[in-house]
């Protein structure tokens, strides 16, 4: 699954219910700024990465989650879980709110 030597970030994005943000489009994942693949309701991804200190997130249009700061190691995989924030029928106030529109964490 992996390159010998180098590490994996798996990213999986949960389902949230039937009226989840963003329900059939896909997120963009970000490794240390630059794409690296997109994800899919329900689905995952797993990217190889050289060891060391990396910064994820996951972004749509121009908004997503706030940076997490992993530090892989050679032939190690951190996992990550992507959760969208809020429903599709959200009101307005909420597509121009500050606070980020995906969660982000290690599992």
């Amino acid at each position: 699954v992996g390159q010998p030597g180098y590490g994996r970030i798996r990213v999986r994005r949960v389902k949230a219910g039937f009226f989840e943000r963003d329900r059939l489009r896909s997120y963009d994942v970000m490794i240390d700024e630059r794409p690296s693949g997109k994800l899919s309701r329900g689905k995952e991804i797993v990217i190889n990465v050289a060891p060391g200190h990396h910064e994820v997130r996951v972004k749509i249009d121009w908004t997503g989650s706030p940076k997490v700061s992993v530090d892989v190691a050679a032939d190690e995989q951190v996992n990550l879980v992507a959760v969208p924030k809020g429903v599709q029928i959200a009101p307005i106030g909420d597509l121009a709110s500050t606070d980020h529109w995906v969660t982000l964490v290690e599992e």
